[in-house]
């Protein structure tokens, strides 16, 4: 999904984005700059606490983000990921 960054600088987007960071590691993805979030949306009356995992790339006046949706993670899916995302590149 490509998103706009609405004036702000790439950790500014991520802060506003996920005001509840778990875990952030930075990358590079096609040499720019990127980074791996894992989210903690929080739960309200009898929901669960939902992590997201969110890749945001820095594309300039945009973010390029996978996984735009909230989902559980599990052990499975983490590693599936891990070796789909190293396989991303940018093309002109």
């Amino acid at each position: 999904m490509v998103r706009g960054k609405r004036g702000l600088s790439f950790e500014e987007w991520i802060t506003a984005e996920c005001p509840n960071i778990k875990s952030e590691v930075d990358l590079r993805m096609s040499g720019k700059q990127a980074a791996d979030i894992i989210c903690n949306l929080g739960g309200t009356n009898n929901e669960e606490n939902i992590d997201w995992e969110i890749i945001a790339i820095d594309g300039g006046s945009y973010i390029y983000t996978l996984t735009d949706n909230a989902y559980q993670r599990n052990p499975e899916m983490d590693r599936v990921f891990g070796q789909l995302v190293p396989t991303f590149k940018f093309t002109q």
